[in-house]
């Protein structure tokens, strides 16, 4: 089967119906979609500036990324990033210590 055949969809014609609730549709349609574009510009604005405000005092963005990444995930999906994070530093050569921050020793 293509891909052309599994998303073959009937036209406009083969639907039939009131093609002025159709148009009428579409309006509102649009209308929902920019509203909700708008609202996702300001929410990325937002954690834009909550990633900015964690590097002024040090954090990396990516690490925020990451760290809230991996918070996010199950407890099988964690088992397995480890898992993985392990083989790849291990298959680097690189040293696989979890990080320690002498920030916070007594």
């Amino acid at each position: 089967m293509t891909r052309a055949a599994i998303k073959e969809k009937p036209s406009i014609a083969e639907i039939g119906g009131n093609i002025q609730g159709l148009k009428e549709d579409l309006v509102n349609y649009r209308n929902e979609i920019i509203k909700l574009k708008e609202k996702r510009a300001a929410i990325n604005a937002d954690i834009k500036a909550i990633m900015e405000n964690a590097e002024s005092k040090g954090i990396p963005k990516k690490a925020l990324r990451w760290a809230l990444n991996y918070y996010e995930s199950t407890p099988e999906q964690r088992e397995g990033l480890n898992e993985g994070y392990s083989i790849c530093l291990e298959a680097w050569g690189m040293p696989n210590n979890a990080y320690q921050s002498e920030m916070f020793s007594a």
